[in-house]
C-alpha cells in the first residue's frame, strides 16, 4: 500500500488512464512537482522514502522524445530532504529547490542541471532558524525563489532570492507585518514578470496575498505599490530631527533607480504607517512623516522605527 506518482495527460479534452511513475515496494512518494522545457519535455521531482522510511529524499524523473527515462536520486542518500519544487528555464535548465535538515534546522538547498548534467546542490540558506516551502520559477536563463522563513515564535515572513551570473543574491523581505505569513507561490512570465502569492494571518485570519513584479526592461504595468524587489541596491536612510515632535524628515538615498518603500513600525513589529512606495531614481530623496499613522490617526508618543527597502 505504498504511495506512489501517478501521472496522466489532457489532450482532446480527455484524460488519459492514469501512470504510475513509480513502482516502489518500500516507502511512499509524495508531493510530486512538475515542469514543462521549452522543448515540451516534461521534468517531475518529488519527496521519496523508498532508502529510509524515516529520512526523505528527492528523487527525479524526465519525459522526453515520448519516453519517460530512469530515475536520478538528486540528494545525498544520508541526509533529509522534502517538498521540492522544479522550473525549467527557456535555455532548457532545470532548477529543483527542497527544504534539508541536514545541518539541524531546515534550510533551502538547491541544484541545477545543464548540457553537463547535473550541478552540485548548495545551501541558499544556512541560519538556526526553519525556511520552509521554497516555490522556484525561471526565466530569461534566471531562476527565482521564495520560500518562508521562522522569525520568531509567531512570526514568519516571505523571501525572495535570484540567480545572476550564477550567484544567488542576497535574500530580500518580501511580506511584512507581525504574523505567519507563509506557503508562498511563485511564477515567471518569459519576459521576467514576476507573479507572488501566499498565506498572511496579518488580520487575525489566514487571508491570500499577492505582489508582483514588472521587468523595467521588457514589462509594463500598473502602479509600484506592489512589485517585488528588483536586486538589492545599496541605500542610506536617515531622519531629521530626530527625536521628533510634530513631524520628521526622512531622507533615503540609493545608489541607482529601484523600486524603494519605507514603512513605520512600532516597538512591537507593528506596521504603523506605509508611508511610500514606488520606484526612485538614483540619488537623495525626501519624505516628511506627520507622525499619524495610515488611518490618518496620531500615534502615541514613543519609539518607531523607520525601515527603507
Amino acid at each position: 500500500n505504498q504511495l506512489q506518482v501517478m501521472y496522466r495527460t489532457y489532450r482532446n479534452n480527455a484524460w488519459s488512464a492514469a501512470t504510475p511513475l513509480t513502482n516502489v515496494p518500500t516507502g511512499d512518494r509524495m508531493v510530486p512537482t512538475i515542469a514543462i522545457g521549452p522543448d515540451k519535455s516534461l521534468h517531475v521531482a518529488w519527496w521519496d522514502t523508498r532508502i529510509d522510511t524515516l529520512i526523505g529524499k528527492i528523487y527525479y524523473r524526465e519525459k522526453t522524445g515520448g519516453v519517460w527515462l530512469d530515475e536520478e536520486l538528486l540528494t545525498d542518500p544520508a541526509m533529509n530532504a522534502m517538498r521540492p519544487d522544479i522550473a525549467v528555464d527557456d535555455s532548457g535548465y532545470v532548477h529543483v529547490a527542497w527544504i534539508d535538515s541536514r545541518g539541524g534546522s531546515e534550510e533551502i538547498y538547491y541544484r541545477r542541471r545543464g548540457p553537463a548534467g547535473w550541478e552540485s546542490e548548495i545551501p541558499l540558506t544556512d541560519e538556526p532558524v526553519t525556511h520552509y516551502h521554497p516555490s522556484i520559477a525561471a526565466a530569461g536563463g534566471t531562476a527565482f525563489i521564495a520560500y518562508w522563513q521562522q522569525v520568531s515564535e509567531t512570526n514568519s515572513e516571505i523571501m525572495f532570492r535570484r540567480r545572476v551570473a550564477g550567484s544567488w543574491t542576497a535574500a530580500v523581505q518580501i511580506s511584512s507585518g507581525a504574523s505567519a505569513s507563509e506557503l508562498p507561490c511563485l511564477i515567471a512570465e518569459p519576459n521576467g514578470n514576476l507573479h507572488l502569492a501566499w498565506v498572511d494571518s496579518r488580520d487575525g485570519n489566514q487571508e491570500i496575498y499577492y505582489r508582483e513584479y514588472i521587468d523595467p526592461l521588457n514589462g509594463t504595468g500598473g502602479g509600484d505599490d506592489e512589485r517585488l524587489p528588483a536586486l538589492p541596491v545599496p541605500l542610506v536612510l536617515t531622519s531629521s530631527p530626530n527625536p521628533f515632535r510634530g513631524a520628521t524628515t526622512i531622507e533615503l538615498s540609493v545608489s541607482e533607480r529601484c523600486p524603494s518603500s519605507i514603512v513605520i513600525y512600532d516597538v512591537n513589529g507593528r506596521c504603523v504607517r506605509r508611508l511610500f512606495s514606488r520606484t526612485l531614481a538614483r540619488g537623495a530623496h525626501t519624505f516628511t512623516w506627520d507622525g499619524t499613522d495610515d488611518a490618518g490617526r496620531a500615534t502615541a508618543a514613543g519609539i518607531y522605527f523607520a525601515v527603507g527597502r
